[in-house]
């Protein structure tokens, strides 16, 4: 009995050394660590297109920018400059962020105002501004006062609502300073509620990117495309945006003071292989706003008509090459396709980033591909081949 019991330890041993020595052989020729390995090919893609250029006017300052991809055009003067009226969609995006930052709730937010809102009205005139009625103890829902400040670019109601809702100027500005930088718009500040300041201030691209996000906003969505509103207290409100409803136009907010010119901010959804795509275009610092419209109608018809949704980047593409120090190689590929909302010439960039800490074999994970589009970043996971 002890010598079965032996010789089938012996057989187990020797079963197990031969499975062992075929795996080593196997395993041998398919799998190396990183140390065995070098790593060609993984820099930089450039996968830009030649494609037609979307007009924009040469004077003044403008961008036109569209949802998912973020600015892709931008011309004329690239600095800031005053941005008039424009500054109350800031005011609107940061007042509800503070008070109704979730969709509904500023329908049932009251406002009340008084005397010292009276004080901003009469400072307001005196200035030459643009105000709307207002009296001591007038209420009415924040979702139209921010209507009455958007539609008829009150500039006493952005005053009074930037007060009341952090309290002072100062701590308003310093609030929608740090909201602007914080959502990628460090060359845009402020210096007041209204944009009757000349030290508020812009770049184009980055109020594109303002209007983006505004109408991602549902409540701000509801606000700019409303042709007219009646308030108790107030009357009825015409929407005072000149290019609303014009060729589809359905957004956001005029601008002009002495120093800012003449400016527009303006936006069109359209569909895309059955997706909404949401298209904002800004113009600043143009003598008359017939010229900016016309101009807003050639970029919104040349845009629209380059938009699609495509495959850039099938599955299984090659972005780099593992070898190993026996002449191995790996191929390095798209685990999966990249499909996006897409314009012939904006920037097309990809850069794998290789991240391999454990031993390489065909269909191992190795990182992922930074997919650089216009101003958007995508990843699509990586491979061995």
């Amino acid at each position: 009995r002890r010598r079965r019991v032996f010789a089938l330890l012996v057989l187990v041993f020797v079963v197990g050394l031969i499975w062992f020595s075929v795996d080593s052989i196997f395993r041998g020729n398919t799998t190396k660590t990183i140390s065995e390995a070098t790593i060609t090919g993984d820099g930089p893609h450039d996968l830009t297109e030649s494609g037609a250029n979307i007009y924009l006017p040469a004077d003044g300052a403008s961008a036109i920018g569209v949802s998912k991809l973020g600015v892709v055009a931008s011309n004329g003067i690239q600095t800031p400059v005053p941005i008039a009226s424009i500054a109350k969609t800031i005011t609107t995006l940061v007042v509800l962020n503070k008070l109704a930052p979730n969709y509904g709730q500023a329908k049932g937010i009251e406002i009340t105002f008084d005397q010292n809102d009276v004080d901003i009205r009469i400072e307001t005139i005196a200035e030459n501004g643009a105000s709307q009625s207002v009296s001591a103890g007038l209420k009415m829902s924040l979702h139209d006062a921010l209507s009455v400040m958007m539609l008829a670019s009150a500039n006493n109601y952005a005053t009074s609502l930037a007060i009341k809702a952090f309290g002072s100027m100062d701590a308003y500005i310093s609030e929608a300073n740090k909201w602007l930088a914080a959502n990628g718009m460090a060359q845009t500040s402020v210096a007041d509620a209204s944009g009757l300041n000349p030290n508020t201030i812009g770049t184009a691209s980055d109020l594109v990117t303002l209007g983006l996000i505004a109408m991602e906003n549902q409540e701000v969505v509801d606000i700019v495309t409303s042709p007219e509103i009646t308030v108790d207290g107030v009357g009825t409100i015409q929407n005072g945006n000149p290019m609303f409803g014009v060729d589809g136009v359905d957004g956001i907010k005029l601008g002009s003071t002495f120093e800012a010119n003449n400016c527009l901010l303006y936006s069109k959804s359209i569909d895309v292989a059955g997706q909404e795509v949401r298209i904002v275009g800004v113009t600043l610092g143009l003598d008359e706003f017939s010229t900016i419209i016309e101009g807003a109608k050639q970029s919104l018809d040349q845009i629209s008509g380059a938009l699609e949704f495509k495959e850039l980047i099938p599955a299984g593409t090659k972005f780099g090459l593992i070898s190993t120090t026996d002449d191995q190689q790996f191929e390095i590929v798209t685990t999966e396709s990249y499909s996006s909302i897409y314009i012939p010439g904006i920037t097309f960039i990809a850069t794998p980033s290789i991240n391999i800490d454990s031993p390489i074999s065909p269909n191992s994970s190795v990182g992922e591909l930074d997919v650089q589009l216009a101003n958007s970043r995508s990843k699509v996971p990586l491979k061995t081949k």
